[in-house]
């Protein structure tokens, strides 16, 4: 059981979080852009109600998610957006999309594990497609992570995706070792 003070600590970053949420929406560019990087440093904890926020409609907020949630390097940003990949708007997917392509190599591995137990869910596949063509053209990309690009691009069996998928993630994460 947490004590008081760590209950009324997580009382209060969740009170900032919403505030600066809200921030977002200001008319007046510094205090969007102090809620930006105040969001950006809070950090995981901050990532639901970002989330969220690709949910709502509201098309300024949701781009501006995506930005935060671009630059949020700890792995639980990437996994986060790899779920929303599979979510019914396609507004959505797309915003996730958009802000795993901003994390570049960083949102892989998470990208790389989600192919590999859902090679068959085809938003999935086509949001893969989409990041790993942008990082292809970038030069970022491993030559196991350009099998994958062309396995997702051409006509293979959808289980080719899955073994592709799982090869570049080996590769993948023996580089990071």
């Amino acid at each position: 059981m947490d004590s008081p003070i760590s209950e009324l600590n997580n009382f209060m970053e969740e009170q900032e979080i919403h505030e600066q949420i809200q921030n977002l929406s200001s008319l007046y560019p510094e205090v969007r852009r102090k809620a930006h990087l105040r969001l950006v440093q809070i950090g995981d904890e901050a990532i639901p109600p970002l989330i969220t926020l690709l949910h709502e409609g509201n098309r300024q907020l949701a781009n501006e998610a995506i930005h935060i949630l671009g630059e949020m390097t700890g792995p639980a940003s990437p996994k986060s957006l790899v779920g929303c990949l599979q979510d019914e708007s396609p507004l959505a997917r797309w915003d996730a999309t958009k802000a795993l392509i901003l994390l570049g190599r960083a949102g892989l591995v998470a990208l790389m594990e989600a192919l590999v137990a859902h090679y068959d869910a085809i938003w999935l596949r086509d949001a893969a497609r989409d990041v790993l063509r942008e990082l292809s053209e970038h030069h970022y990309l491993t030559p196991e992570e350009e099998k994958l690009l062309a396995v997702l691009e051409g006509s293979y069996p959808v289980f080719e995706i899955a073994h592709s998928a799982q090869i570049a993630l080996e590769a993948l994460k023996r580089n990071e070792e």
